[in-house]
């Protein structure tokens, strides 16, 4: 039953009966009596189930701040893995450079050395005028 109707009924039986009389009687203070501890029954009810509530709240409080505590670990983790890997890519641009560098160079090397071909066809050439 709805706490409202609950109040309203407890409200009509609490009403002393007039009776003429203008205080109330033991019969209706008993009543009276009765309807409270229920009300205060009912209270405590509701304070043990707030109380298993905020229980429940302060238990995921708790994992909440685990697993952020967790996730920073791994965040600084991962911040020195990257500065570290800023590091080593610098030096492997530098080394890329040096390397292009020097392949720029033995391309031209390569382009002023005559054909092993060029050098028989010389070779032959240089024979058939000696042999003259």
């Amino acid at each position: 039953m709805p706490i409202k109707k609950q109040n309203k009924k407890l409200k009509k039986q609490a009403r002393p009966k007039t009776d003429g009389q203008k205080n109330a009687t033991k019969q209706d203070i008993k009543r009276l009596g009765t309807m409270v501890g229920a009300d205060v029954r009912r209270l405590g009810v509701m304070v043990e189930a707030m109380g298993d509530h905020v229980r429940l709240v302060a238990e995921q409080y708790g994992d909440i701040k685990k697993d952020i505590g967790e996730m920073k670990y791994t965040l600084d983790s991962h911040t020195e893995m990257i500065g570290s890997l800023m590091v080593d890519m610098t030096e492997v641009k530098a080394d890329v450079s040096v390397l292009k560098k020097d392949m720029t160079e033995v391309k031209g090397l390569l382009k002023q050395k005559a054909d092993q071909s060029d050098v028989v066809i010389l070779d032959q050439r240089v024979l058939a005028l000696e042999k003259n």
